[in-house]
């Protein structure tokens, strides 16, 4: 079977955002829960894996997929251990997940020059997750810039976390 995914630049303020082209639901036998994280450049959406190198400026769109967890959210820490929440963007609790399909968030993601990397994590579970618990984890992690690169949040055994590190260049 063959998936073709589109993805549609359009203006939304400063800034040129990727987002989904369809509605539709596209169901794949064996998707896996994952992170994925897409650069906007000349040639089209560029997806970037863990190590992959950003500058500052980069244009970010950031997906999921969830094959089990209803609840999630999505955030990152970066060289200067600065926490931003991505999704949901606002609210007490975690978001309630699409299942089986991967979903971009509504907006999109411009790195700043904070040094060295940037490393988002994609939390979910199949019980609502409380986003000051999650905040406040991150936060403790990132006060330490030699595990902020690699140890997990320090969060409950029901939350699955996935993470991505994206190194980041001196260039403009």
């Amino acid at each position: 079977a063959i998936v073709v995914f589109l993805v549609k630049p359009f203006e939304m303020g400063n800034y040129t955002e990727l987002r989904d082209a369809g509605t539709d639901v596209t169901r794949v036998k064996g998707m896996i829960t994952g992170l994925y994280i897409y650069r906007k450049s000349a040639r089209g959406p560029e997806e970037l894996r863990d190590g992959s190198t950003a500058k500052a400026n980069d244009l970010l769109q950031l997906a999921y997929v969830s094959t089990d967890n209803l609840f999630g959210a999505i955030l990152s820490i970066d060289g200067r251990g600065v926490v931003t929440v991505h999704h949901p963007p606002q609210g007490k609790l975690a978001a309630r997940l699409e299942l089986n399909k991967k979903v971009l968030l509504s907006s999109a993601y411009q790195l700043d020059d904070a040094p060295g990397f940037e490393r988002f994590f994609y939390l979910s579970s199949k019980h609502p997750i409380y986003m000051n618990e999650i905040v406040e984890a991150a936060e403790r992690l990132a006060k330490d810039p030699d595990r902020s690169r690699t140890a997990p949040l320090e969060l409950d055994d029901g939350i699955q976390q996935l993470s991505i590190v994206i190194k980041k260049s001196n260039e403009q």
